[in-house]
């Protein structure tokens, strides 16, 4: 929680400059990347789709040198089986939901 207590006071005003109330901070893991294959570095994700859900997780995909594809969570398992997907970065909640170490 060191990082919240030091970054409340700015997150808090920020709310309050757009008329917003900070109702609760909950601490979460950080996002994990999961692959069908081993990675041994970055240039290992050259020429894989990796799943992009939002346009941070598009230029990650663009950074590593992966094509970004649309996968909604619900279609996470599918797009692995199918080959549609053989990576991609996601909470670990979305991790375990979609049981990505199948």
């Amino acid at each position: 929680l060191k990082l919240w207590d030091a970054s409340e006071p700015a997150i808090t005003q920020k709310l309050a400059d757009q008329g917003l109330t900070l109702l609760f901070v909950v601490p979460w893991p950080g996002q994990g990347i999961y692959t069908k294959d081993a990675v041994s570095d970055a240039s290992s994700f050259q020429g894989q789709n990796m799943r992009a859900y939002n346009a941070a997780t598009e230029r990650l995909a663009q950074l590593l040198g992966a094509t970004p594809t649309q996968v909604e969570a619900g279609d996470i398992p599918t797009a692995f089986s199918t080959g549609r997907v053989s990576a991609m970065a996601t909470s670990p909640s979305t991790g375990v939901t979609s049981q990505a170490w199948d």
